[in-house]
């Protein structure tokens, strides 16, 4: 409920106070269309509110004039007590008119206050500062056309002001309905939730509510843009899709970037209006190849080109034609493409890996069959009389490999392929208690020592 009250409760005052009633009010709504105070009355939203603000003011209900008003849908208390309505020679245009105003200050005052909350507060992040400040710029036009409007008060009449507040009053309208539903969102869903707003009837309505989404979703794309073409993450406020893992206790860097490195968070999503579905894992993979070129091929060095990077920033913007995404589309495909090639090329290049290959097929199928003759028979010789893994030792195992491979013709692949190879135990839960003892006597004695004996 919005409220308007008189200051002064003396009614014999009312004539000499309002000699020229018509300006003295369009005085009174200048004041009431910035949501303050004007010289003779106050506003505020509920009687709650009234007697916290105003309480040395208290005026009873029933001493107000109430009027309906269908952008609230409630009543809004109008300005005059009821005892001064037969001394107004106005009528009830000076009511329309104040109760016009007070709709319009009451809705102005609300997109402040949620523009001074995510202003003030350090947990918003850069999506919700872009629409708030979006939001100031909006504002910024209202108190603009007020000014107008002052500077032509001795020419202005109230019906006047009625009509040129039609259209100001709707956006407000719009702006406190958005305001109202996003005040607890951020990042991504922030911004769906705004594009769903899109979809109305009135045109107006929707070239508004495009210009905020415009500017609001920009911190988004900039996010977007330095992760598909730097592969860095830069979210300080954890409003990205992406999220990146912790991998300080990582010890095989190169695999934990590639496959656990960075995860998904699909509770984050824009929705479609701002990127389509299946652009999503493109994008995801393009950011997280471009990482793992810089982190773990170590090539600082490289890039896509300028060319790329500068359609990648024109085309990483919100388009309120839902069918123009092919720039877009296309732009992010090609960095998909480059990145990836560039990822097999250093590694057939840089780190040989269809030498790697070659060694595996060779040491893990079997290839290399003088060296597994050699390796079965230096292992059937030192294993051949154990029981289970007792008496078997890493160091061992070692040992017997690197033999085999000085004996053979394994022996001829590259170093950097040879430091690879490795021997490891894989005890089961139930041979640690043996990993370190001996057999004793025939094969069917089991040892039954513990380690610490």
């Amino acid at each position: 409920m919005v409220n308007i009250r008189a200051k002064t409760s003396d009614a014999g005052n009312l004539p000499e106070a309002w000699k020229d009633e018509e300006s003295a009010v369009l005085r009174e709504c200048l004041f009431i269309l910035q949501g303050v105070d004007g010289d003779e009355r106050m506003i505020w939203k509920t009687t709650e509110d009234r007697n916290m603000l105003h309480p040395q003011h208290l005026l009873a209900e029933e001493e107000l004039v109430s009027t309906s008003s269908q952008v609230l849908e409630k009543n809004i208390t109008s300005v005059l007590p009821a005892s001064w309505l037969g001394e107004s020679r106005l009528g009830s245009g000076a009511m329309d008119a104040l109760s016009l105003c007070a709709e319009a200050g009451w809705l102005y005052r609300r997109v402040q206050l949620y523009i001074i909350s995510v202003q003030g507060s350090t947990a918003s992040g850069s999506i919700a500062r872009a629409f708030a400040c979006a939001l100031s710029k909006e504002l910024k036009d209202y108190l603009q056309l007020l000014a107008e409007l002052e500077q032509e008060i001795d020419r202005l009449h109230l019906r006047q002001l009625r009509v040129q507040l039609r259209v100001p009053l709707k956006r407000l309208q719009t702006l406190a309905i958005l305001t109202d539903s996003l005040q607890f969102l951020t990042g991504g869903p922030l911004l769906a939730a705004l594009h769903e707003h899109v979809r109305s009837g009135d045109p107006r309505h929707v070239d508004l509510v495009n210009g905020l989404l415009h500017a609001a979703s920009k911190p988004w794309f900039q996010m977007l843009h330095h992760w598909t073409t730097e592969g860095i993450l830069s979210d300080p406020a954890g409003e990205f899709f992406v999220v990146e893992k912790d991998q300080s206790q990582e010890t095989n860097l190169a695999q934990f970037a590639w496959n656990d490195g960075f995860v998904l968070d699909k509770s984050k999503l824009p929705g479609t209006g701002i990127m389509d579905d299946d652009l999503v894992e493109p994008a995801f993979r393009v950011g997280k190849g471009v990482n793992f070129v810089r982190r773990c091929l170590m090539d600082g060095e490289w890039s896509f080109g300028d060319d790329l990077i500068d359609r990648a920033r024109e085309a990483f913007c919100f388009s309120p034609d839902a069918d123009d995404s092919s720039n877009f589309r296309s732009t992010l495909t090609e960095a998909m493409r480059i990145v990836h090639s560039h990822i097999l090329d250093s590694l057939h290049s840089g780190e040989e890996l269809m030498t790697h290959l070659y060694a595996l097929k060779q040491f893990m199928l079997l290839g290399q069959g003088d060296f597994f003759s050699a390796l079965m028979e230096g292992l059937s010789s030192e294993l051949g009389d154990k029981v289970g893994v007792a008496g078997i030792y890493k160091h061992t195992v070692t040992s017997i490999v690197e033999s085999a491979l000085r004996s053979t013709n394994a022996n001829d692949f590259p170093q950097h392929v040879l430091e690879r190879l490795t021997t490891d135990l894989l005890l089961g839960a139930q041979d640690y208690e043996y990993a370190f003892g001996s057999t004793i006597g025939s094969k069917h004695e089991n040892d039954t020592r513990r380690i610490w004996e």
